[in-house]
């Protein structure tokens, strides 16, 4: 099967559909490093990581050989334009609370529709950590975290 990859000087990532990803149960194990087109439906699957873990996925569980179509872009390619790959967030409705909390004294509030995470001290968008995920994964999830300290 023909997958496109997509390099620049600084990196690459193999497009694979999202409804892919979830067939093969691995959709929640992509990391932020990844990408999601606009529309939601395709991944652009970091080459570090989240890459050779489909390419493994396929071939592990379906018998099915990645074949790769290479596009390489001399400058930054438009594949970083796209919203980083929230995959815990990303299924989530516009009905759904924010969440407040503080982190070292800073004010946040993580907008679940579009899976951002806003300063309010500074009305700035801001890269959650990964404990952060972990905390607002599990908030949505109902989840007690007792003793849980952000870092």
């Amino acid at each position: 099967m023909k997958f496109d990859f997509y390099e620049d000087p600084g990196h690459g990532w193999l497009k694979a559909p999202v409804k892919l990803l979830q067939e093969l149960g691995i959709a929640h194990r992509i990391t932020r490093y990844s990408y999601l087109n606009r529309r939601g439906d395709y991944a652009f699957l970091e080459e570090d990581v989240d890459a050779p873990l489909f390419i493994r996925t396929m071939k592990e569980e379906l018998g099915i050989e990645v074949e790769v179509r290479h596009h390489y872009a001399d400058r930054n390619s438009n594949v970083r334009y796209n919203p980083s790959y929230l995959p815990e967030i990303r299924f989530k409705s516009f009905d759904t609370p924010f969440l407040y909390f503080t982190v070292a004294n800073v004010d946040l509030c993580w907008n679940p529709g579009y899976g951002t995470l806003i300063n309010m001290n500074t009305d700035k968008i801001e890269v959650p950590t990964d404990s952060m995920m972990s905390f607002i994964q599990a908030y949505y999830e109902g989840r007690e975290q007792e003793g849980f300290l952000l870092g």
